[in-house]
């Protein structure tokens, strides 16, 4: 609908939480949305050129950015911002789309300068999920493609880990906890399904059987993964111990309408 819709979440129980639309603000082509470290600014990404800047204080656009196009492979031009992660260094990392095709490469955004500066040889062959660490020091970039490779970069960019694999197959969720010491992924394979749990270094802690998952999320605390599934009915939502990957049990999911959480 071209725009950013805030809520209030005030009062109510779990999965009642949003009382009623408080603004509506126009953002054509909004496709993600991310908060500075600071909590005032909602940063947007699109599938235009521009990347829109939000106050949390007035819910008023502050800025409309406009992005220059990089050419990392011969004849493909990246322009469209659609995801973008705040970082603790006041920069950015952002996926960059073609105009006409799906593939994506990953870039880091200076807004001051307003450059982007090419990162694809951090995942070579494309950009799949990432996820960005609770204190906006440290980011996990996986691949598109079923190598299984990942990074992880930190706050300017810089690759800290990586590329490393954790095994041949495509990775579809990522996440990552508060301070970078736990990262989680979804690795398909020969048509089997895992969560994998590593360490902040990306060695493999442990790892469970989990097909259908549908999103993937540490709590804020990190003692816990939840895992969304497609399966189960009525909608639930799996739990792991954040540390260890032990399961604990699972939760209620949220249904809104026929539609399930999803964490992406």
């Amino acid at each position: 609908m071209n725009r950013v819709e805030v809520f209030s979440t005030n009062g109510g129980q779990p999965f009642e939480r949003i009382v009623g639309s408080v603004a509506q603000i126009d953002v054509p082509g909004a496709s993600s949305a991310d908060i500075s470290l600071d909590g005032a600014t909602i940063w947007v990404g699109t599938v235009t050129q521009q990347v829109v800047a939000i106050s949390t204080a007035s819910l008023q656009v502050t800025s409309r950015t406009s992005i220059r196009p990089i050419a990392p492979i011969p004849n493909a031009t990246f322009d469209r911002p659609e995801e973008i992660l705040a970082l603790s260094s006041g920069q950015f990392l952002v996926r960059v789309r073609q105009s006409f095709a799906a593939q994506s490469v990953l870039a880091r955004w200076n807004p001051a300068p307003n450059p982007l500066t090419n990162l694809s040889s951090a995942v070579p062959n494309g950009l799949g999920p990432m996820a960005r660490t609770g204190d906006h020091t440290k980011v996990l970039v996986a691949a598109a493609d079923s190598s299984g490779n990942m990074a992880i970069l930190d706050s300017n960019g810089n690759v800290l880990t990586g590329p490393v694999a954790t095994g041949n197959g495509s990775i579809s969720f990522v996440a990552a906890n508060s301070d970078g010491s736990n990262f989680a992924l979804v690795l398909a394979s020969n048509g089997v399904s895992q969560i994998i749990l590593l360490d902040g270094a990306l060695n493999q802690i442990a790892a469970q059987s989990s097909p259908g998952v549908s999103g993937l999320m540490f709590s804020p605390d990190g003692k816990f993964l939840y895992a969304s599934q497609t399966d189960p009915t009525p909608p639930a939502i799996q739990v792991f111990e954040g540390h260890t990957l032990q399961p604990v049990g699972q939760i209620p999911d949220a249904s809104l309408q026929g539609v399930r959480s999803d964490r992406r």
